[in-house]
């Protein structure tokens, strides 16, 4: 095999960089939204089923924090 390069297009490029920094920064997100969720349970010493938790947890969020997580995402 030769050392030649392949030629990419521009759009295709750009597509592929978009598709990974979206990929990026929804991780960077849900593990932003872990190390959160995981300060309010530490402190608070919640306790119950899970979706109270979760109310519990996203309402704590909201208040003191001013952050808003899904609750599929805190869950």
């Amino acid at each position: 095999m030769d050392n030649s390069t392949v030629y990419i297009p521009s759009r295709i490029r750009r597509g592929i960089t978009e598709r990974v920094g979206q990929v990026l920064r929804s991780q960077h997100k849900r593990r932003e939204g872990f190390y959160d969720c995981l300060r309010v349970v530490e402190v608070a010493g919640l306790v119950g089923n899970l979706d109270t938790l979760v109310q519990r947890v996203a309402k704590t969020l909201q208040v003191f924090h001013g952050k808003y997580y899904r609750y599929a995402l805190i869950r």
